[in-house]
């Protein structure tokens, strides 16, 4: 894509995201410190990297996706339990799993394995993650240690083929299954 057509094409991704997040990231984007941002909008440093945090994850999402995702999926991490065999638990996450969540994920996949289930399997199904960063992997790799300990297996299904690449930098590929 050429670089005209690409910067079309985020601005306009940009013109779709709510106030103040379009503010945020039209300041950001013109050099503008997230202090000076936060003096100027009236906000603390913390809403205002945290709201850019959560517009420009949607950004990365929506430049990654066939069609434009709705703005509700940038509001953080999910993560589902279900219970998929006597043995077996399943956590289901959807959203992008970076330094300000993935000790949210860490704590779900302890208190899997800290179930009195004591699974012999942990899957975290990936389908809804579109990224996850160096945060997450050691969150990742941590939860892999503490599952060994207990005797459980951890297995990462169903990413996206950016999560799949990102997990095999990190040395987490012999976590995936197919």
């Amino acid at each position: 894509m050429p670089a005209d057509a690409r910067a079309e094409f985020v601005m306009d991704l940009v013109s779709r995201l709510p106030e103040p997040e379009r503010t945020l990231v039209t300041l950001r984007r013109s050099g503008v410190g997230e202090a000076e941002i936060a003096a100027r909008l009236g906000l603390t440093p913390e809403q205002a990297s945290q709201s850019l945090t959560r517009a420009f994850a949607w950004l990365r999402r929506a430049m990654l996706a066939e069609t434009v995702p709705d703005w509700s999926g940038a509001w953080g991490l999910r993560i589902g339990t279900e219970f998929t065999a006597p043995a077996e638990v399943r956590l289901t996450v959807t959203g992008e799993i970076d330094r300000d969540n993935a000790a949210e994920l860490g704590e779900c996949v302890l208190a899997a394995l800290g179930a009195e289930l004591r699974p012999a399997v942990l899957t975290l199904d990936l389908a809804g993650v579109p990224l996850l960063d160096v945060a997450a992997a050691r969150v990742l790799r941590a939860a892999s240690e503490a599952a060994a300990s207990r005797g459980t297996r951890i297995e990462l299904v169903r990413m996206s083929p950016a999560v799949r690449a990102a997990l095999r930098v990190c040395g987490l590929d012999p976590l995936v299954r197919d």
